[in-house]
């Protein structure tokens, strides 16, 4: 570059827009799944990101099978500290979300989670924690969806 075009962009700002993802064409499948860690006297709790009827889920749940209602958030109102500390088994979706949101706090078992995926994530900058690989059945989905559980249980 020259010293003008150094003069235009030296006061320019990094963007303060979050990276996004879109949903992919493929297969219905788990995208990522890992887990946050156990806070105060809760349990860990799982982050499973799949790929279902044309939409990206973020489903974060505690232990085996979730109890209660699931609770349906927009985007907008989702934190990762709200979704680390509840008890509640919560679900966000759309075609398209904000990729560290997405992300599970502690670790992701890499055998259970989707190469592209994962692919892209980190092209938009964004950091993955892995665990040690152990070798899974290959299978769509790795975790629970919220379409496993009753309808009624979803709500806003």
């Amino acid at each position: 570059m020259n010293e003008e075009a150094f003069h235009r962009i030296r006061n320019l700002s990094p963007s303060d827009v979050a990276p996004r993802i879109a949903v992919d064409d493929g297969p219905d499948r788990t995208l990522l799944y890992g887990w946050s860690a156990a806070v105060g006297e809760g349990s860990n709790r799982t982050w499973h990101v799949y790929r279902e009827d044309g939409q990206l889920h973020l489903f974060v749940y505690s232990g085996p099978k979730p109890t209660g209602e699931v609770r349906v958030l927009d985007e907008s109102e989702a934190t990762r500290n709200a979704l680390i500390l509840s008890d509640e088994p919560m679900l966000i979706s759309g075609t398209e979300l904000g990729a560290a949101l997405l992300v599970p706090p502690k670790r992701a078992y890499p055998a259970a989670c989707d190469e592209d995926f994962c692919a892209r994530l980190l092209a938009l900058g964004v950091h993955i924690s892995f665990t040690t690989f152990e070798a899974r059945p290959e299978k769509p989905f790795h975790g629970l969806r919220a379409s496993d559980l009753p309808a009624p249980s979803l709500r806003p």
